[in-house]
């Protein structure tokens, strides 16, 4: 960085000053690089301390290019060892030629245009190896303006044009011949056209790549009925549309377009027919072989209202036009057409696969095209390495690809590009007509079994061999259900640690519930491949009683009873199998019924593959146990015998045990804020039907008397009634259990805005989030500040911010980021 000062002289404060002979002058090297922003600070100070400091921000931008604007009357040679810039409007007037030689690469700035006035022209005659380059300095340039009179037509050949923004590609274009050029991104009205002139000369093209522009009409034949233009071997491919209410692609009105032997597809829409009546027939290759492939986009009064031409079809090719320079034309995968036979086709799975991408003419057999695959742009998510090679035609281009699992799965979009003809013309990309189905993991995985079990399902796999992965870090296993005969739950991961071996087993599953599984197998590099094939099947049903599953009803099933009732969630536990009476929970009434089914067996007490087989307990009172308290000693009175009492209390209430009651198990445990007290028996234990002294309080504080819930069972598993001061007394359930979060009730609904919601977490979250959507699917409230440690919680919702309808609160339960549980729950507000 350079500093220069120099001095004005004195000056008064009121005063102006001006000193031409000390004016700073900017001297800009010769070697500066075109189209460089040069940055000055201008800084203004007074005294000699620079006080009232100002400074002021100039930067140049350096031309270091040979300018070329105004008007230019003579002949005009380029040469491609300049580098030319218009950086203004040029026009070419009187008889002036303007000649580019090969190789010359010429920038216009943006917005600026070249224009041929009077009866001047261009020769811009490149070679296949040495091409001219017309292109924008940043990013549009307006075209060049063909106006000129003269009958010795403009010459445009090996040219790539490039960046046009014009209503015209070619504005105003006459006497121009067009001739192995390359005419791509540029944004029009109209590509090609012979605007409003009743001249008879013709615009002439042929052997020219017109891609990737983005235009509504890629060529029209004009108003006049004189004017013409005449198509030859050319491609039309990959052309997007402007406007996408108006048929766009080729137009025609007057039949006045001579078309020859050009390929045209990939397009939004090839041909538009504004003419009456049929079209003239013309040899064109539409991308297929298939009507039905192609119809779609030609527009004509079968398919648009507004058009009333008709599309004549007679001369359409089913192969492409070798006249045309190179494109891709047919990709076989495994000998069947990847476009016109892809219903045909079998899956690709792990495994080679042969791939054959036919060209429309000979290619350059020094570059190979890259063929890649992917299912989503730019499809080159996995590209083919293996070398491949060329038929002795130079037509077809033959690799053998090997597919391993890392391959995504699904519909894959095949890439072709960077083939060259003999003509040194590149393939346009191809990446819009060519699919393959590939199951790379779901082919790998044919050993995945799921086996039912009792509570349980076991599920294996077989690891992949080196060929197939060789970086496996290990595997996670996905469980969805069905919803319906068509539609299912999402895929949710349900291991919580990386499964390292090729066996899992999922404990915490339901009977009489249908359970999908797939695997992903985690790589290395920690990225997942896509899913395995799917396995079904849905738990066996044991016999009732049989809570762990061993097809034995013992004391073991009773201890699994125990430890499920403390909430030590023991594993496998068989919910239906344990809940003897069906009544959805597990609590004394289930010991006492299992403990009859161990000593009075029976034989329609077994499960085989339905609960419609299983002649459960009642869950029906036979009659009531009334408790009441005499002085400090609870008593319990019924006309029945009595196998098992839970009873819930304050959990500060103390007691002892009557000694004189038969030899019952006790267990104190605390549960919800209660203390509950549970006298149960593994063998033929009961109290005699009457007045029983259960135990002794010990605590003073009276309110600590009161039994706020209470189970009671019978012999071979009945139920009585718990009173307690003349009212029925509620029961008790073990508490909730499992890996698995869930969501129980959310009421009163409807409601003035209060709600209150039941979940349990079987550990704890990141976060409980609750949402609330109107019906929009707008979000109009959130909380999540919820509770989130392991257990059952009772929290209370205010909605009473929103006003009256119908919402949808979303439950979600989040770790690490990923949603563990959602529910959905429709909410009315009413106040």
């Amino acid at each position: 960085m350079s500093k220069y000062e120099f001095a004005l002289g004195s000056i008064s404060a009121y005063a102006n000053l001006q000193d031409l002979t000390k004016s700073l002058k900017v001297e800009i090297a010769e070697n500066v690089a075109n189209n460089v922003n040069i940055k000055f600070n201008l800084k203004v100070w007074s005294g000699p301390d620079k006080e009232y400091l100002t400074s002021t921000e100039y930067v140049i931008n350096v031309k270091n290019s040979v300018l070329l604007f105004g008007v230019i009357s003579e002949d005009l040679t380029l040469y491609p060892d300049k580098e030319y810039l218009v950086s203004d409007n040029l026009i070419m007037s009187g008889d002036a030629t303007l000649f580019i030689k090969p190789g010359v690469i010429l920038k216009i700035a943006d917005e600026k245009k070249i224009n041929l006035f009077d009866t001047s022209r261009i020769e811009a005659v490149g070679k296949k190896d040495s091409l001219i380059v017309f292109r924008a300095e940043n990013t549009y340039w307006a075209g060049i303006g063909f106006t000129s009179s003269n009958t010795n037509k403009s010459i445009l050949e090996y040219v790539i044009y490039r960046d046009v923004n014009n209503r015209h590609i070619f504005p105003d274009a006459d006497n121009l011949k067009l001739k192995n050029s390359v005419i791509t991104g540029c944004y029009s009205f109209w590509l090609l056209r012979d605007t409003f002139i009743t001249k008879y000369n013709n615009n002439i093209s042929y052997h020219n790549n017109f891609y990737e522009n983005k235009t509504i009409y890629l060529a029209m034949d004009g108003y006049s009925s004189k004017a013409t233009i005449s198509q030859f071997y050319s491609n039309y491919i990959n052309n997007e549309s402007r406007n996408s209410s108006s048929p766009s692609g080729i137009r025609f009105n007057y039949n006045k377009a001579s078309f020859e032997k050009i390929n045209i597809f990939n397009n939004v829409v090839s041909f538009s027919f504004y003419n009456n009546g049929s079209s003239e027939p013309f040899k064109a290759y539409l991308g297929s072989g298939y009507e039905s492939k192609y119809r779609n986009v030609v527009k004509d009064a079968l398919n648009d209202s507004d058009l009333p031409g008709l599309f004549n079809s007679d001369s359409i090719s089913k192969t492409p036009y070798e006249e045309a320079h190179s494109i891709v034309w047919k990709v076989l995968v495994n000998g069947k057409d990847a476009q016109d036979e892809y219903d045909l086709m079998d899956p690709v799975g792990v495994g080679t696969h042969k791939f054959d991408i036919y060209f429309n003419r000979e290619m350059d057999k020094t570059k190979p095209p890259q063929v890649s695959y992917g299912v989503r742009e730019p499809y080159n998510q996995k590209i083919i390495s293996e070398e491949g090679t060329w038929s002795a035609d130079g037509k077809i281009y033959a690799v053998t690809h090997e597919v391993k699992i890392g391959a995504a799965d699904g519909i894959n979009r095949i890439r072709v590009q960077d083939a060259r003809d003999l003509d040194w013309f590149d393939i346009p990309v191809e990446d819009s007509r060519f699919n393959m189905l590939v199951q790379s993991a779901g082919s790998a995985s044919t050993g995945f079994l799921a086996t039912a079990g009792l509570g349980e399902i076991a599920l294996e796999w077989v690891e992949p061999s080196e060929d197939e992965l060789e970086d496996v870090l290990g595997y996670n296993m996905y469980r969805y259900e069905a919803i319906t005969d068509t539609t299912f739950t999402a895929s949710q991961k349900i291991n919580e640690n990386l499964i390292s071996g090729v066996t899992f087993e999922d404990f915490e599953v339901e009977e009489e519930v249908k359970y999908f599984y797939q695997y992903k197998i985690l790589r290395t590099n920690f990225e997942e491949t896509d899913f395995s094939t799917t396995v079904t099947t849905q738990p066996l049903t044991s016999k009732l009683g049989d809570s762990n599953g061993d097809f034995e009803v013992n004391v073991n099933d009773l201890l699994q009873n125990v430890d499920y009732i403390l909430g030590s969630n023991p594993t496998p536990f068989i919910f239906n199998a344990a809940d003897v009476n069906k009544d959805a929970t597990i609590n004394v009434l289930d010991i006492s019924g299992t403990v009859d089914l161990i000593l009075n067996p029976s034989s329609d007490k077994t499960a085989t593959k339905g609960a419609s087989s299983i002649n459960y307990y009642s869950n029906d009172a036979v009659g009531d146990a009334t408790f009441y308290w005499e002085g400090n000693d609870l008593y319990v009175t019924s006309e029945y015998e009595i196998t098992g009492i839970q009873l819930a209390f304050d959990k500060d209430l103390k007691h002892t045990i009557n000694e004189d009651l038969p030899n019952f198990e006790w267990l104190n445990y605390e549960q919800e804020g209660y203390k509950v007290t549970m006298m149960y028996s593994f063998g033929d234990v009961r109290l005699p039907a009457g007045k029983t002294k259960l135990f002794t309080k010990t605590s003073a504080a009276e309110n600590l008397f009161n039994i706020d819930k209470a189970v009671v069972a019978t012999t071979n598993g009945g139920k009585l009634t718990a009173l307690y001061e003349d009212k029925t007394v509620l029961g008790i359930d073990a508490p909730e259990q499992g890996a698995v979060s869930k969501i129980f009730t959310v009421g009163p609904n409807p409601t003035a805005g209060l709600l209150n919601v039941f979940y349990y977490l079987p550990e704890q979250m990141d976060k409980v989030r609750m949402a609330a959507y109107d019906l929009q699917g707008k979000v109009i409230w959130t909380n999540d500040s919820f509770k989130n440690t392991s257990g059952q919680t009772n929290t209370a919702v205010d909605l009473s911010s929103l006003q009256n309808g119908i919402y949808f609160l979303v439950i979600d339960v989040v770790r690490s980021t990923e949603i563990k549980k959602r529910e959905v729950k429709k909410i009315i507000i009413q106040k």
